[in-house]
């Protein structure tokens, strides 16, 4: 139980940015980019994640089935960041070539292929794990992950910002 606790309460640190930026682009509902007037946190994706969280907690979810589902969900992420960031170079040149973890081109997109396919085969594996309805429930949820924001895109409901950091 403390782990699921303190690995959900993680969450509310590393998961603020990546919603509120989702919000502020019009991936997700604006209100979640709505920041608190004094401290400047985004308190209703922190009230959101600690429900989630609550629920999870509650229900009596076995913790490793927790774990390892959160896990295939990371790693598909992962394929798709990888896959995703194989166009940096293109995107934005300026900042490649000054980039301190600059490397030849061919290396760089060998290195996302290469960690693209074995973060695929890690959720083979990990899917090899878990009982099949939870493997369906994960198939239906990463379904709609990818159906939400392409009929968001397409209503121009969209409005992507640069958020990126320059060092």
């Amino acid at each position: 139980m403390v782990a699921l606790v303190t690995s959900l309460n993680a969450c509310i640190g590393w998961l603020q940015a990546p919603i509120a930026q989702a919000a502020e682009d019009g991936w997700w509902p604006r209100i979640f980019a709505k920041r608190n007037d004094r401290f400047g946190t985004p308190h209703y994706i922190i009230m959101t994640i600690y429900i989630v969280a609550s629920i999870i907690i509650l229900s009596g979810i076995n913790v490793g089935d927790v774990a390892n589902i959160s896990n295939i969900f990371g790693n598909c992420v992962q394929v798709v960041l990888c896959l995703s960031i194989i166009h940096m170079p293109v995107k934005i040149p300026e900042l490649w070539r000054r980039s301190q973890f600059h490397i030849h081109d061919n290396l760089y997109r060998f290195l996302c292929f290469l960690g693209a396919f074995v973060a695929a085969v890690f959720v083979i594996f990990e899917c090899l794990t878990i009982q099949m309805f939870q493997v369906v429930g994960i198939l239906i949820y990463l379904c709609i992950s990818c159906i939400y924001p392409a009929l968001r895109a397409k209503y121009g409901k969209v409005e992507i910002h640069v958020s990126y950091e320059e060092s």
